[in-house]
């Protein structure tokens, strides 16, 4: 039974990756010249509400958080491309007991990986996933990701506002739910 557990949380752990291999070997022959390179502040939220610890009484909830990352955006064909990223992420934490609220930063590299298809050049969709490495913290984590996406400007700068919603998918964890946003400049060819 051990080795099944083993087996299901190997597939578990790679399945993101399989299906990007299978979009980037269908888009394969698709392949554009197009690679636009971003750059972006990030803002996050957790979306999991006020959670209040059964032993010690303390509130816990969510505070806005911060940071700053890398894209690239791969071109797969006139209205899809692959685009993974880099982005460093510090996630807030209130915790409140006996009436004082301590706020804790957990310092956090996430690396999204998401299929995008535009819709028109003002509008995207992007479906992936996210590997979470806890820069502060031992451990890591995984997910499901979403994302809405409006460009502005043209030539071969463009800025772009993106809204992304990650679902937590790790075995064992509580399933956290997270909105997060980009703001920033992407460069390349048009």
């Amino acid at each position: 039974m051990m080795v099944f557990s083993q087996i299901r949380g190997l597939f578990m752990k790679n399945k993101m990756m399989i299906v990007l291999s299978l979009v980037m070997l269908f888009g394969a022959t698709h392949v554009s010249a197009a690679v636009h390179f971003g750059v972006a502040g990030a803002t996050n939220y957790g979306l999991n509400g006020t959670v209040t610890d059964a032993t010690t009484g303390a509130s816990i909830k969510s505070n806005i958080g911060y940071g700053g990352g890398l894209l690239v955006d791969i071109g797969m064909g006139p209205s899809m491309s692959l685009e993974p990223g880099v982005i460093f992420l510090v996630a807030r934490v209130d915790t409140t007991i006996l009436g004082t609220t301590v706020t804790t930063n957990s310092n956090i590299l996430r690396i999204p990986v998401d299929v995008r298809f535009g819709l028109g050049h003002v509008v995207s969709l992007g479906v992936g996933g996210y590997y979470d490495n806890y820069l502060t913290a031992t451990g890591s984590s995984y997910g499901a990701e979403g994302s809405l996406r409006f460009m502005f400007g043209g030539g071969s700068s463009k800025m772009f506002f993106d809204t992304r919603f990650n679902y937590e998918l790790k075995a064992g964890s509580s399933n956290s739910k997270e909105l997060y946003a980009l703001l920033g400049i992407m460069f390349g060819s048009k």
